[in-house]
This record gives structure tokens, sequence and C-alpha cells, in this order.
């Protein structure tokens, strides 16, 4: 009897420490996604994608640096939610989506034809 209460106690440790350590590798994943985001991409440009994904600052008084490091948690927990495969990935989904959104076709009697549809004239 006292074997298998020691044998449930250690079992019992045993898994303990296993969510821990599960736990500590999680975190330490995160943290290195975060450096990569934070390395990936100039502060403006995070600051550009978490607004874009409709975060605003807590505080707009906060330095850049705060304000990009709350932006990017923000947005890491956006793409982990999602089905993105990397937080880089769906922020720069995100900055190509404003920029294909913000850009205006040029008006028909401006453009040029494309030289591949010209005729050349025959000599």
């Amino acid at each position: 009897m006292f074997d298998l209460n020691r044998d449930k106690k250690r079992a019992a440790d045993q898994a303990q420490a296993q969510r821990i350590e599960q736990s500590n590798e999680a975190e330490k994943k995160k943290q290195k996604e975060l450096e990569e985001v934070g390395s990936a991409f100039e502060m403006p440009l995070l600051l550009k994608a978490a607004e874009l994904a409709g975060w605003k600052p807590s505080n707009p008084q906060d330095s850049n640096r705060k304000k990009a490091e709350a932006a990017s948690v923000f947005l890491l927990s956006l793409s982990t939610e999602g089905r993105h495969k990397s937080t880089v990935e769906f922020i720069t989904q995100l900055l190509a989506m404003n920029a294909m959104n913000g850009n205006a076709p040029e008006p028909e009697q401006n453009k040029r034809p494309s030289p591949f549809f010209m005729r050349r004239a025959m000599r």
C-alpha cells in the first residue's frame, strides 16, 4: 500500500514536471516568434499591421517600442487563433491587403497600351 502511494506520487510529480517543461517550451517558442517579428519588421510597419487588424493602443502616450511590443503580442495572439503558418506571414498578408486596397487603378484614358499587344508596322 505504501509503495502504491509512493508510485502514484512519483507519477504525479513526473506529470507535473512534464507539464511545466511543455509550458516553458511553449513560452520560449512564443518569445522566439516575437523576436522574429520584431527583427523582421520595423516598428511603424508592425504598428500599422496591428491597427489594420483592429488593435488600438491603450495609452497613446506610450513610447513606440512599448506600443510595438503590445502590437506584436496582439498580432501573435491573432495569428495563433487563425490558420496562419506564422505571425510574420500574417503581418505580411495584412500589409499586402492594405497596399492592394489603397492602390487606386489608373484611369483608362491615362493608360498606355501594352507593348505586347501593339502591332509593329511592317517595313
